[in-house]
């Protein structure tokens, strides 16, 4: 935008009071950004925890709504700290080796069959490897029962 001064002196102080309240908010945009820079390094004292499933289905439309369901979980207590779910694999079929694999590698992972089974050798190395496999023939079910584990999570 172009104005037009009706003299030098009048426009030198008009450029000056431009650079002047552009200074000024990249001053204040600047402070307001290192303050909060600051607080979420010194002030932030939340913790956070995951809760980590494998979910197995009969169906790729249950295990869909379940995965679904699990990501949008989030609990906090009185303290400030936070548990969600995350989901490593959603996928259709029996419970395998490979889904047990998956879930050994983190620990305290839940392997939820929806609607299926696991085959013996998939069972034996859950056994072996402490992996818990819950089975459930009820969306809401599987839902209230890793909604129950994620208080357990935050309990001290």
């Amino acid at each position: 935008m172009i104005f037009v001064a009706p003299d030098e002196q009048t426009a030198r102080e008009l450029a000056e009071s431009r650079r002047h309240i552009a200074r000024e908010s990249l001053s204040s945009s600047y402070q307001s950004g290192l303050l909060s820079s600051v607080s979420m390094t010194f002030g932030s004292t939340k913790v956070s925890r995951e809760m980590c499933v494998v979910v197995k289905a009969n169906v790729q439309g249950s295990a869909d709504v379940l995965t679904q369901a699990f990501r949008e979980l989030k609990h906090e207590n009185e303290d400030g700290a936070v548990v969600t779910v995350r989901v490593l694999v959603s996928e259709t079929g029996v419970v395998s080796k490979s889904d047990i694999a998956i879930a050994s590698v983190t620990p305290g992972t839940t392997v939820i069959a929806f609607n299926v089974g696991a085959s013996v050798a998939a069972m034996d190395d859950a056994r072996a490897l402490g992996v818990s496999i819950e089975y459930y023939i009820t969306i809401y079910d599987a839902i209230e029962s890793v909604e129950s584990r994620m208080q357990e999570v935050l309990s001290p």
